[in-house]
């Protein structure tokens, strides 16, 4: 009887520290396996992305900060360019920060005259925590940027929602949480439709049966992370909201597939646009048709904000 229970305690600790190291690859901080501002890609179009990330290092920002719904520290690069003009959230992606993924997105944003706010993600760049949680804590820290523009701008202060990869699928589930009289529409590009989907699509490409795969990442999650990855999604999110939602995706994108936005499209049931490039990869959909890209978020952004 003590060898059976003996064995039965050994497979679970087993299994238990199979599941912390599921979660510590997936999910826990590691600033060594973030990108830096200039881990671009190299294609024809990295010199070009080079220059605009220098430039928007070159930006005057202040620092600011808020408080997390479950009390973490994050924060933000903040950008004033004109008085009482709109401002711009924009999210950056897994594992990377505000300059690499979001020099396209700031550059169209000042042209077309807005504020820009740029936040480091919880367990990213400045900001505190320990996990990152694919949207499902991110959504409500998105809200508390919304409450921070609005609570020093005035709360007739217009709003829109950026964010690229999981930047993009932060903003979607947060779609149907953010007050609509500020918030007034959402740009995703390259988001993916729930995080199970991708983590599971990820894990098939590692040769790690995904089903058993996720059920140990979530049992990580949980257990070591404090969230649960299918308490949200894109998806689930977009099916309530009443938020103009541009979505963009890079065709070629073998990272998050492009069906995943069609499928974040299909799902909503608000007013919405899809801009698809032909032969773009992940993240690179603004440098393959700059002028296309630049074009369709200019009359998204007339329609959402005059």
């Amino acid at each position: 009887m003590y060898l059976f229970f003996a064995i039965i305690l050994i497979l679970f600790i087993t299994f238990m520290v199979i599941c912390y190291f599921c979660y510590a690859y997936a999910f826990r901080k590691d600033h060594k396996r973030q990108s830096s501002e200039y881990e671009v890609p190299r294609s024809p179009y990295r010199e070009q992305a080079l220059k605009n990330i220098n430039a928007l290092l070159e930006e005057p920002f202040e620092w600011v900060e808020i408080t997390s719904k479950d009390k973490l520290k994050l924060k933000a690069h903040y950008y004033h360019f004109k008085d009482g003009a709109p401002v711009a959230i924009m999210m950056h992606g897994y594992r990377s920060n505000y300059c690499r993924d979001g020099n396209g997105g700031f550059k169209i944003a000042k042209e077309y005259g807005l504020n820009i706010l740029m936040p480091d993600q919880r367990a990213h760049g400045k900001s505190e925590g320990q996990a990152i949680t694919f949207g499902i804590k991110e959504r409500y820290d998105c809200l508390e940027w919304v409450n921070y523009i609005t609570n020093r701008f005035g709360k007739d202060t217009k709003i829109v929602l950026i964010g690229l990869s999981m930047g993009a699928a932060t903003v979607m589930m947060a779609s149907d949480i953010v007050p609509t009289q500020n918030v007034k529409g959402i740009i995703a590009d390259c988001g993916f439709s729930s995080p199970k989907e991708i983590l599971m699509k990820v894990s098939g490409e590692m040769k790690i049966p995904p089903r058993l795969a996720y059920f140990m990442l979530k049992i990580g999650a949980l257990v070591y992370g404090g969230f649960n990855p299918d308490e949200a999604s894109p998806v689930k999110s977009l099916a309530k909201t009443s938020l103009p939602v541009l979505f963009i995706h890079g065709e070629a994108d073998t990272f998050v597939p492009c069906t995943m936005s069609h499928k974040c499209h299909e799902a909503c049931v608000s007013p919405k646009e899809i801009f698809i490039v032909s032969k773009a990869t992940h993240g690179m959909s603004y440098y393959l048709d700059t002028e296309g890209y630049t074009k369709t978020a200019i009359a998204f952004l007339d329609k959402i904000l005059k």
